[in-house]
C-alpha cells in the first residue's frame, strides 16, 4: 500500500549528531531544475505533507538545492550550521546568520550527473524581455553527493565523496572521471581535519552510505560505483 501518491518532489535524508534523521523534500520549478525552500517532511493525521522550511541561511545571491547540504552543530552551542558543496565543489559552513565560518581550499572534484530542468513547456520556445533580447531556460544543475555525519565515541566525522577529475575542475563544462574515493574529515571547533582519504577505485562513486555498528564499535561503509569512465 503506498504512503504517498503522486508525489512531485526531490528528496534527501540528512542526519545531524544526537538526532533522528530528517527527510528533506524540494520542489521542481517550471522551466528550472528547483523552485522554492527546501522543506521537512513530517508525518501528520497518518500521511506524510511538506512541513517547515530547513532553517537555512538568507544569502543574496546564493540559492541552496537540498543535494550536496547537511546540518549539524558544530561549535556545541545548540545552533545548528550548514554545509554545503559549493558551485566549485569547496566545502563551505555556513552560520544560521549566513556569515561563511569554514571555507575549504580542497577541491572534492564536479559531479558528472545533471539534473535537468523540472517542467518544461515546449510551446513557449525562447522566450524574449521587452528588449528584443533572447532568454532561454535555465540549465541543467550538476548533482552533489551526499554529505554524511558520522559519530563514533566521542569522536566526529563528516563523510564526503571525491572525484578525481580531469583538469581538477578547470574544465567544469566537460566533466571526465576516471577515479573517486572518500574522504573522512575529523570535526571540531576550528572546522575540520583530514583523518582519511580512501584509495582510488576506478570509475565513478554514484553514492555511499556509512552504517554505524551497535554498541559503538566501528561503522560498515556501503559503495556503489560504476566501473567505467565517466564523462558528461
Amino acid at each position: 500500500k503506498y504512503v504517498w501518491k503522486d508525489v512531485n518532489l526531490y528528496f534527501r535524508i540528512i542526519r545531524p549528531f544526537g538526532q533522528k534523521p530528517t527527510l528533506l523534500s524540494q520542489s521542481p520549478g517550471f522551466e528550472t531544475p528547483f523552485l522554492g525552500l527546501i522543506k521537512k517532511v513530517v508525518f501528520k493525521n497518518r500521511r506524510y505533507i511538506q512541513g517547515p522550511k530547513l532553517n537555512t541561511p538568507d544569502i543574496y545571491g546564493t540559492h541552496f538545492i537540498l543535494y550536496g547540504l547537511t546540518q549539524a552543530n558544530l561549535g556545541g552551542n545548540k545552533v545548528k550550521e550548514t554545509v554545503v558543496l559549493d558551485n566549485n565543489y569547496h566545502l563551505r559552513v555556513y552560520s544560521p546568520r549566513g556569515k561563511v565560518v569554514v571555507k575549504s581550499d580542497t577541491y572534492y572534484g564536479h559531479d558528472p550527473r545533471l539534473i535537468e530542468v523540472g517542467v518544461v513547456d515546449e510551446e513557449l520556445g525562447n522566450l524574449t524581455t521587452g528588449g528584443g533580447d533572447s532568454v532561454g531556460r535555465e540549465g541543467a544543475v550538476r548533482y552533489k553527493g551526499r554529505l554524511q555525519f558520522v559519530k563514533n565515541g566521542g569522536r566526529r566525522f563528516l563523510v564526503l565523496p571525491k572525484n578525481y577529475v580531469a583538469g581538477n575542475g578547470l574544465l567544469n563544462q566537460l566533466v571526465i572521471v576516471n577515479n573517486s574515493g572518500l574522504v573522512i574529515l575529523g570535526v571540531n571547533r576550528e572546522g575540520f581535519e583530514k583523518v582519511l582519504e580512501s584509495n582510488k577505485q576506478k570509475g565513478f562513486l554514484a553514492a555511499f552510505r556509512v552504517v554505524p555498528r551497535k554498541g559503538g564499535a566501528g561503522a560498515d561503509v556501503h559503495i556503489l560505483r560504476t566501473e567505467r569512465n565517466f564523462i558528461s
